[in-house]
Parts: structure tokens; sequence; C-alpha cells
């Protein structure tokens, strides 16, 4: 019998009956204490509590942090690493620009950029377990 190659899943010896090779049963015990099933990607958030602190984070910090909840739902493999790679160029650039920019010229946008930031990553953050959404995941 052929050995199995290094990081395959073990299998159980074939069933009598229908002669076919089973998993092992501790493969979906890992998946199911993991709190993933069988087949679905992981979750950003194990609690309600949990959702509206991740949420609060772009909000509260009045958008300097905007980038933080994508960049850990990229490490745990909720969203893909580009998508927090874009959270991340846009917040330094809209931060290079604001700094760089004037004071007082009236068609200074830059507050409205961080604004429009702020509410974007809080929007994403709290929609990080929607399986609606497919973008980056």
């Amino acid at each position: 019998m052929d050995e199995e190659a290094p990081g395959c899943p073990q299998r159980a010896p074939a069933t009598a009956a229908t002669g076919r090779v089973r998993r092992h049963p501790t493969v979906a015990a890992r998946s199911f204490a993991a709190g993933v099933a069988m087949g679905s990607r992981p979750r950003m958030f194990s609690s309600i509590l949990a959702q509206v602190m991740w949420t609060l984070v772009p909000l509260v910090s009045f958008s300097l942090l905007s980038a933080v909840p994508f960049v850990v739902a990229a490490v745990k493999g909720v969203i893909k690493p580009w998508l927090a790679a874009v959270y991340v160029v846009v917040e330094v650039g809209i931060f290079v620009f604001s700094t760089a920019a004037s004071g007082n010229d009236p068609k200074n946008w830059t507050g409205l950029l961080l604004v429009l930031l702020m509410l974007a990553a809080t929007t994403h953050t709290a929609l990080l377990d929607s399986e609606k959404i497919r973008i980056g995941k």
C-alpha cells in the first residue's frame, strides 16, 4: 500500500459494505472545533460584540486605523490580501495628500476624503462576514 504524501489528510480504512475510503474523523472534528464548516471560508467575527468592536475601529480612530480590520481579515484568510493592500494604499495616499495640501484653501477637500474613507471602511468592516459580498473573498 502506498504511503500518503506529507500534508495529505489521513484516511480511515475502507468500509466493507461500500469499499469507499472515508476521511479520518479528526479532519472534520478539527474544522468544527475551529468554527469553520468543511468547504466554507473562515469568519472574521466570532460574535456580534466582536463585529461591533471591529466596525467601530475606523470610526473611533477618525480613519487613522481604517486599514487595520482588513489587514487582520487578510491574515485570518477572510479576504484576499490584495483587498487589504488596496485599503492600505488608499489610506496612506489620503494621508499623504491631506498632509501635503495647504491649510486654509476653500477648495481643500481633504477633510471630505478622510470622512469618506472613514465611512467606507466602517461599512466594509461591518460587511466582512456577509455571504452576499463576494468581491475579494
